[in-house]
């Protein structure tokens, strides 16, 4: 052996120096990733009911680039001396403002879009009832003021950028009235708008769906990046802990940092491909999962190649041959029984990570595709460094892997294997008991289950767009303040998208007839919700033949006929009144307002008037439950009006959007479950060649995840112990299931793994089928604690991050890699496993043919 050793080495220094090579090459990794992600807040996949819809929209009213409505509040309460908004200076503030913000965001690339409104501008058109609907615009205490401004971009611009050019131009008021004294004079701004300094007063606030995206993509930005750092320093600390040794730690972070940086690369490399767009927080996943997995596989095969080197050291020192040659040997062969060991564990480990997260493609979306493919490459990379890095630095320096902890614990252990004492720490103790209680330890764990296991099936899916934002985010103050004085609903109509197929074909008494009596239900509509206790309720219905004039119990309808229509198209365009003894003529009101600002808005006009648009708001924030059980109960009702119209009739809009997204999604998620569970169970049984131990491992990890979402529902939707979280009552974030599912069954089933090749390794040396149990559990629980400490740390940190979403979803992997790590590993799996004793190994004859041995 001693004469293969510099050969040996010289493969392990060529091994590291690959390493340092391929990770310098991969240092702009990271930002390459960063900079190549697609916002997009475009949520409806294009074959789904509200993607036709908006596709529609898009085709049919001229939308070749993308619009992005914006709403800005002029917020006065702050200060009692700057009046009402209703003011005379305040009402020429909002319009001067607008058209403002529409000047100058034209001269810098964007195109005008005539969709501004404000209650100044309604009142200012003159048209009859125009101070009802312009009252919808001005707070009850006349203190608030909000106008909307409609933008059009290229498809493929920076949705980021349009929302900070807005605010920054809301947020310099001195270039605005620079602007205004440029345009009507310095004594008429005096005279007709409040002063510069009173104006800097007021509170404006840029809200709507786009800055909403935009704010949450960059709180998730800012808070992964902050919850990073502060996860590797308590994976440092712990690190300490467990190896009280600066390699311990040391070796970790290697590895974290050789998976993590050229899984970022060759994820960027492959979106440039084409293969897939990269999601919004796809960087951010890599590395919450990168860090777990290259940290969690580094230490499973630390603390083996440190149990194989003491034993090996112990045998050495009792024999007298423990020399400088012999320490290098020891080294060498510690690594290798290490990466047939622990290494074939990691490596199935991985194997079960990839299967768990390629199942998300059966889902077909950007957004899982791109997260299955960027996590299982960081996983690829982990398991390659740890079996191949991780050796190569331990046959050269692992005898410091006990340095300076050598005259200790090291010291004892050696000393206790020279002479063949048992062990009896804590976990061996542990592993005694349960051996001893089978049948009441598994009875015990599984009653500690059920009840949030139980639970799980109230879960009541949502995507919360204000509580998704951390408090005094500017996007959310705008939302709370459209929920407690306007209607959070006005933001996302539902839009009922009416194709009649034929030109003209919208102008027919059986489409406007039933477009009106949807109107007339929508006003009478009032539930309450049994999930939650919700009131469902719509407050305004528009379109082409219906128009609410005003909102919520007071809401009344105003309804044109076909021939109410024809009335007004062939009215003349001006009408002639008396004024004393002659007459003066004057525009017809009634016909220019329907012409010009109607028919444009809800028909398609200038492409052969065969699809109309009806608007519904509700009172709902469009992403809770409670909003898209709207939209299915819309669509039921538009069954029932439209079903024996020769028409296509879609609902779209941002609820719709969701509703449709989630529906698809979840409709693919029993195929995706099958999936991953097949072909786990596949890879489990041939690495345990068993048909038991697979089901066991499985069930229990199945058992961990419906805990956590139990858990979510226990907790978020039904509001308990939020305290602690400093967290608020909103329902379950729809995609957290389906990332909770694929993120546990292949982290926790390491744990699985990791136990169970540590049984069947003892049961293979001849250790009786209970005994192996008992050892493998002993020997075993310490790491997949310490392990799991990691996991739980780290995804406990993403549960204290501000955002909703992550703050939920770092609370339900931390529950479930807790309950996986404890209950079900530590207690529920080596309890049923003695119950099975020897059938825990059974494996038909004809199966064992078939699949290969693992050594």
């Amino acid at each position: 052996m001693s004469q293969n050793l510099p050969k040996s080495l010289r493969k392990h220094y060529i091994i590291i120096i690959f390493w340092v090579l391929f990770v310098v090459i991969s240092l702009q990794g990271s930002s390459l990733l960063s900079s190549n992600v697609a916002q997009n807040t475009v949520f409806a996949d294009t074959s789904t009911e509200s993607g036709i819809g908006a596709e529609l929209l898009r085709e049919r009213f001229n939308q070749t680039s993308q619009e992005s409505t914006h709403i800005i509040i002029i917020n006065l309460q702050p200060d009692d001396s700057l009046g009402a908004i209703t003011d005379n200076q305040w009402r020429n503030f909002t319009l001067f403002l607008t058209s403002y913000l529409n000047e100058t965001l034209f001269e810098r690339g964007y195109n005008q879009s005539d969709t501004y409104i404000s209650e100044p501008l309604i009142l200012l058109s003159g048209i009859p009832g125009a101070e009802d609907f312009a009252s919808n615009f001005v707070s009850e205490d006349e203190k608030i003021g909000i106008f909307w401004i409609s933008i059009e971009t290229d498809r493929n611009s920076d949705l980021g950028h349009d929302v900070e050019e807005i605010r920054n131009l809301l947020g310099d008021m001195e270039e605005f009235y620079n602007y205004l004294e440029g345009e009507i004079g310095i004594n008429l701004v005096n005279i007709l708008l409040p002063t510069q300094s009173n104006a800097e007063k007021a509170q404006l606030i840029l809200t709507g769906s786009p800055a909403n995206f935009v704010d949450i993509l960059k709180s998730a930005e800012e808070t992964f990046r902050n919850s990073e750092t502060i996860a590797v320093l308590v994976i440092i600390i712990i690190l300490i802990f467990v190896f009280r040794s600066p390699l311990g730690m040391i070796v970790p972070l290697i590895s974290m940092i050789a998976s993590l940086l050229p899984a970022y690369l060759i994820t960027f490399i492959l979106s440039e491909l084409g293969l897939f767009d990269i999601s919004d927080f796809l960087p951010a996943i890599i590395a919450m999962i990168g860090i777990a997995v290259a940290i969690d596989y580094s230490l499973f095969s630390l603390v083996r190649f440190r149990e194989e080197f003491r034993k090996r050291k112990a045998e050495h020192e009792l024999n007298g041959t423990w020399t400088p040659e012999n320490i290098r040997e020891t080294e060498i062969l510690s690594a290798k029984v290490m990466n047939s060991t622990a290494g074939t564990a990691v490596m199935y480990s991985g194997f079960t990570v990839i299967i768990g997260f390629s199942a998300l493609l059966v889902l077909g979306s950007d957004f899982t595709g791109s997260m299955a493919i960027g996590v299982s490459t960081v996983v690829v990379f982990a398991i390659l460094t740890a079996r191949t890095l991780t050796p190569a630095i331990l046959s050269i320096g692992g005898r410091y892997l006990d340095w300076p902890n050598v005259t200790t614990r090291a010291k004892q252990e050696v000393e206790r294997l020279k002479t063949n004492q048992k062990k009896n720490g804590p976990w061996e103790r542990w592993s005694d008991l349960v051996m001893r209680n089978p049948l009441k330890f598994l009875l015990l764990g599984i009653i500690i289950l059920m009840p949030f296991v139980i639970l799980s099936a109230q879960t009541d899916l949502s995507f919360d767009t204000v509580k998704n934002l951390p408090p005094g985010t500017e996007s959310r103050e705008g939302f709370e303040i459209l929920f407690d004085e306007f209607n959070l609903g006005d933001v996302n109509p539902y839009r009922v998208v009416i194709d009649a197929k034929t030109p003209n074909g919208v102008f027919d008494a059986d489409i406007i007839d039933a477009s009106n009596a949807l109107g007339n239900w929508a006003l009478n509509f009032n539930q309450t919700r049994f999930k939650d206790g919700s009131q469902m309720k719509f407050e305004t219905v528009t379109s082409m033949s219906f128009t609410t004039n005003s909102t919520g119990i007071d809401a009344t309808a105003i309804t044109l006929s076909l021939e109410d229509i024809n009335t007004i198209l062939a009215s003349p365009d001006s009408i002639t009144i008396p004024d004393g003894n002659t007459t003066i003529s004057t525009p017809n009101l009634q016909k220019l307002l329907f012409v010009e600002q109607v028919l444009p808005r809800y028909v398609n006009t200038e492409y052969g008037n065969d699809t109309l648009i009806i608007d519904i708001t509700s009172n709902l924030d469009s992403g809770t439950g409670a909003a898209w059980e709207l939209v299915r109960i819309i669509r039921t009702q538009i069954a029932e009006l439209f079903g024996d119209l020769p028409v296509d009739v879609y609902v779209t809009g941002f609820a719709a959007s969701f509703t449709d997204t989630s529906d698809s999604m979840y409709a693919d998620v029993p195929i995706m479950i099958a999936v991953a569970v097949i072909l786990i169970f596949l890879a489990l049984m041939i690495l345990f060649r068993s048909l038991l131990l697979p089901i066991k491992a499985i069930l229990t990890i199945g058992s961990s995840i419906l805990f956590a979402l139990g858990m979510l529902v226990f907790v978020f939707q039904d509001g308990n112990l939020l305290f602690l979280l400093n967290a608020e009552k909103a329902g379950v974030t729809f995609i957290i299931p389906v990332f909770l599912f694929t993120v546990i069954l292949g982290l926790g089933m390491d744990y699985s793994i990791f136990i169970i090749s540590r049984i069947k390794e003892e049961y293979e040396k001849g250790v009786p089928s209970d005994e192996a149990v008992g050892v493998g559990l002993a020997k075993t629980a310490g790491v997949v604690t310490s392990a799991a400490t990691v996991m739980i740390a780290t995804f406990l940190v993403f549960a204290m991050a501000p955002a909703l979403f992550l703050k939920s979803m770092g609370f339900a992997m931390a529950v479930a890699i807790f309950v996986d790590a404890t209950i079900a590993r530590t207690i529920i799996l080596p309890a049923a496993m003695k119950l099975a004793g020897k059938w825990n190994w059974y494996l038909p004859g004809w199966i064992k043919k078939l699949i290969p041995k693992i050594d």
